[in-house]
């Protein structure tokens, strides 16, 4: 699973004695070994369909694997993400994901190159020092003000772009990553227009006004009202802008002055930010929204 929204990326800011980013990569020897291609002995531990078993990666499986020294399960580990990577780089650069099976391209957060910022952080962990150049200079020269459709969801556009943009910064010290991230939050605050505080699940990047979700009354998840502050908090540390923080952190705040439940915490999935009321109707519902509660 990768980094969730960016936000796993985002936490990981106690990093000490970090060096500019081409001394890091400099510093960064790992052994390349050979793929597992030609591996074709293991013993698997459960049943593995014959696809599967052509695989390179099917050794992963084996108990042949749990042998293995560290330095070669982090080499193999390297060796798929850069696999992945350049399947993702030869088929659907600057898209936001590519469809593995297929090669084609496909745009579901906002066409701004999703998997370009989401994986900012392991190419430089990893120490791929091109790529995350290459990766940096598309960043540098995103326009978040023409997402491929001007409905733009606050939630994932924080934990993917903000949270990626934020994790890159803290590791490299490139000052483009916060202020990409410090110019897309800008564009975010509208959602936060409303009674209570709280913010609406979108904004319309075409007239820079908040919009509903198409829940009803327009509601808004809790599992996204509620977990913005991370990102827009750790934004106004490294800016010394704590409008940021304080604007997230009116959610927080109207939920433990106005918001009660039997038993306590026990909360359902919509809340009207116009009023503060949770909607315990029935709906649709989604597995993902309900798994973040």
């Amino acid at each position: 699973m990768k980094v969730e929204a960016g936000l796993l990326a985002a936490s990981i800011v106690v990093l000490s004695n970090l060096k500019p980013v081409r001394s890091f990569f400099e510093d960064f020897t790992t052994p390349r070994l050979p793929t597992l291609a030609d591996q074709t002995h293991f013993s698997p531990r459960r049943p593995i369909t014959d696809r599967y078993r052509h695989s390179p990666y099917a050794v992963l499986y084996s108990e042949e694997a749990d042998e293995w020294s560290n330095a070669r399960k982090q080499a193999e580990v390297r060796q798929a993400f850069q696999d992945a990577w350049e399947g993702y780089r030869r088929h659907a650069w600057g898209a936001d994901e590519v469809r593995p099976v297929t090669g084609d391209r496909r745009d579901t957060r906002n066409g701004w190159g999703a998997t370009v910022v989401d994986a900012l952080d392991t190419l430089f962990i990893m120490g791929f020092e091109e790529e995350f150049l290459e990766a940096r200079d598309f960043v540098a020269q995103l326009d978040w003000t023409k997402p491929r459709n001007s409905l733009v969801n606050v939630f994932e556009t924080t934990i993917r772009y903000v949270g990626g943009l934020l994790a890159a910064y803290d590791l490299s010290e490139d000052r483009v990553f916060l202020d990409k991230a410090e110019e897309l939050v800008s564009l975010l605050l509208p959602a936060f227009d409303s009674p209570t505080g709280m913010p609406w699940q979108n904004v319309d990047f075409d007239s820079g006004k908040s919009a509903p979700s198409g829940f009803p009354n327009g509601a808004s998840v809790l599992a996204e009202v509620g977990t913005v502050q991370l990102e827009f908090t750790h934004l106004s540390y490294l800016t010394g802008n704590w409008t940021y923080h304080a604007i997230a952190q009116k959610t927080i705040d109207y939920f433990d002055k106005h918001v009660q439940t039997k038993p306590p915490n026990a909360y359902p999935m919509l809340i009207d930010v116009t009023n503060g009321k949770l909607y315990t109707g029935k709906f649709p519902i989604q597995r993902s929204k309900a798994q973040s509660l």
